[in-house]
């Protein structure tokens, strides 16, 4: 819990006359709840009566399970994004929340058993939605490199350019305004300027 939310528990509770301490919550005070919006189906109990461990309070609403990409890379191209699990695409929001219309379609292409309430990894693979135009240059063409951003060059006119990568003696770069030469030089003016 953050400053904020206990600040915001210590108001809660002293609306209803109790006192706790300034830098903690008491755990037996919290209620986990499945998802960050309940509904609520069934009251169990009335309000004010004193609740014994365990006992339920109230019964939620049947909730839709999430899909969501957990730790997905940090160096991402912009763009709108998918999810590919077997020959299905899933359309992934900001989040990283999967918009999954058919949980158990998404679950048999990806082998798991989506019918158990315990979360369970599927394998699958975040791609950007439309596809991007890549370019393949040797690495000595690129210059002025400034973090991702560079340029090539083709007989003298100068090309601005997004790297994505490098491997193996190539370096996979977008052309972010669309134009973008035949051929580049593979050795440009070492000291041309990039823009």
């Amino acid at each position: 819990m953050g400053r904020n939310t206990i600040v915001a528990a210590a108001q809660a509770f002293a609306r209803i006359g109790v006192t706790i301490a300034p830098d903690s919550v008491p755990a037996a005070s919290v209620l986990w709840l499945p998802t960050p919006t309940v509904s609520v189906s069934q009251c169990d109990l009335s309000a004010g009566v004193p609740v014994d461990h365990g006992a339920t309070m109230a019964t939620f609403a049947s909730t839709s399970p999430r899909v969501t990409v957990i730790d997905p890379p940090g160096d991402l191209l912009p763009g709108a994004r998918v999810v590919i699990v077997g020959e299905g695409r899933y359309a992934v929001d900001d989040d990283g929340v999967v918009q999954v219309a058919d949980l158990p379609a998404l679950g048999a292409a990806g082998n798991v058993d989506v019918s158990a309430s315990e979360a369970k990894p599927i394998d699958a693979r975040l791609a950007l939605s439309e596809p991007v135009q890549v370019s393949v240059v040797v690495p000595s063409a690129v210059f002025g490199v400034d973090g991702v951003r560079g340029c090539v060059s083709s007989r003298g006119d100068r090309y601005q350019v997004e790297i994505l990568g490098s491997q193996l003696g190539e370096t996979i770069v977008v052309f972010p305004n669309g134009k973008k030469p035949e051929r580049v030089d593979s050795r440009p003016d070492a000291h041309s300027p990039c823009g």
